[in-house]
């Protein structure tokens, strides 16, 4: 049943009571083909899988993951009625999508012959991108504050050195953390590599796809006509930039000025300390996707 245009609900961690015990992750992370390809795709992000297209999508929140998932939608047929069930498209691809005979029917499939589009982003860009997602929506509060040993609150931020600090401690796996802020890398790609790897930082995303819909014969989506994805729903979120002249890597941001701006241009949060700190971060994203960064 078509919903109303509720409150956006993010991409959430796996519930503890579903993640892997220890065998189960050694196995994802040393020998993935003892697990086998339909556990790996249940693991969040759950990848977008169309069988009849031979088309799958890995993708990462904070990485144009909804500018990919319309782009799914409409490949598959359902861009009218994914629209018309909620103006998030990640309440269809939860509730709609992912129950679907097609999904499951492409759980199950080989993957030989697969379109296998893995979507990224520069990691230092993601991760201010991340932080400001966390500061905006208040997930992370309850860790920043355990971590940081003070209150932390609508008003009371933390930077983003405080942040980089606080998810160093966690562990940034895709089958233990919030993908919000957990590494892109997902454990199908050991098993099926991808054949296009478009980094949206560098790459524009639209003329991939375009690229790819050439190559399999699809009708080409028109992206400037595609109102979904340039609505203030579901768009790329349009806050003001400040401007700031010197390194913000301290400054204690609060909720207020993530979701309204001014944010600084994100190259004040990447000093040559940040990147190293970013890069020692998500390491095993670096060793997947270098030659792409």
């Amino acid at each position: 049943m078509p919903q109303n245009r509720d409150t956006m609900q993010e991409e959430t961690p796996t519930p503890k009571a579903e993640r892997p015990g220890p065998m189960t992750r050694f196995l994802v992370r040393h020998a993935p083909q003892f697990v086998g390809k339909a556990r790996l795709l249940d693991f969040r992000p759950k990848p977008l899988i169309d069988p009849e297209h031979r088309i799958l999508v890995v993708w990462s929140p904070k990485s144009a993951c909804t500018a990919a998932t319309i782009w799914f939608f409409k490949i598959i047929g359902k861009y009218e009625e994914a629209r018309a069930y909620n103006a998030w498209p990640h309440h269809y691809r939860r509730k709609v999508y992912y129950p679907s005979d097609l999904h499951h029917r492409g759980m199950t499939d080989d993957f030989s012959g697969y379109r296998v589009i893995r979507v990224i982003r520069d990691p230092g860009h993601r991760a201010v991108s991340s932080y400001r997602h966390a500061l905006r929506t208040g997930y992370f509060n309850k860790r920043a504050a355990h971590v940081l040993k003070r209150p932390v609150d609508e008003t009371a931020g933390y930077s983003f050195r405080e942040y980089l600090d606080s998810i160093g401690l966690k562990d940034l796996s895709p089958i233990m953390s919030n993908p919000h802020h957990g590494v892109q890398s997902h454990p199908i790609e050991q098993l099926v590599p991808p054949t296009d790897v478009i980094n949206v930082t560098r790459d524009d995303l639209f003329a991939r796809l375009n690229g790819i819909e050439a190559d399999l014969g699809l009708e080409r989506t028109d992206f400037s006509s595609l109102a979904w994805f340039h609505s203030s729903e579901s768009g790329p979120r349009k806050r003001k930039v400040g401007v700031y002249e010197d390194d913000v890597t301290d400054e204690r941001f609060d909720r207020r000025v993530a979701a309204q701006g001014p944010w600084p241009e994100v190259e004040k949060f990447l000093t040559p300390e940040m990147k190293d700190r970013v890069r020692r971060l998500y390491a095993i994203d670096y060793d997947r996707y270098g030659s792409y960064f």
